[in-house]
């Protein structure tokens, strides 16, 4: 846990950041705090990021997932929260009435302009700090999973 806490600090000192059972992973822009649940399932993640954004990668799945919800931080403002929330909900009660496969609604969840920006976010972190995020990923495969 300490090195969750520790990378988060590193790249935004003032959002405060919770792990726990929460079903999800989020940011809750509100209070400015991510939440991180360490028994999340990939699902599709990976081959949105192979074939959406054209990126591939042997870091975990914890160390995209903190990446991520940072990079809701940082590029939350950039798109409409109103809209988003709309096409977040449409696209979960689809798939809860059954109207669209899950593959459907995790391919339409990702294609969401904040997830597809701060899924973006991430890469560049990533692109631009590879020493340390792959410092922080085998720190993540020895202490916490």
């Amino acid at each position: 846990m300490f090195f969750i806490w520790l990378l988060v600090k590193l790249i935004t000192p003032f959002t405060k950041i919770h792990v726990g059972d929460f079903g999800d992973c989020f940011y809750d822009d509100d209070d400015n705090t991510i939440y991180i649940d360490l028994d999340i399932d990939e699902g599709r993640f990976r081959e949105n990021l192979a074939t959406a954004h054209k990126y591939e990668t042997n870091l975990g799945l914890l160390i995209w997932t903190i990446l991520h919800e940072i990079g809701h931080h940082f590029t939350y403002k950039y798109i409409d929260e109103n809209e988003d929330e709309v096409l977040r909900l449409v696209y979960k009660n689809l798939f809860k009435k059954k109207l669209i496969t899950e593959k459907t609604w995790q391919d339409l969840y990702y294609e969401l302009d904040s997830e597809w920006e701060a899924t973006e976010w991430a890469i560049n972190f990533i692109e631009k700090h590879k020493r340390l995020c792959k410092f922080f990923n085998k720190m993540f495969e020895v202490c916490v999973c």
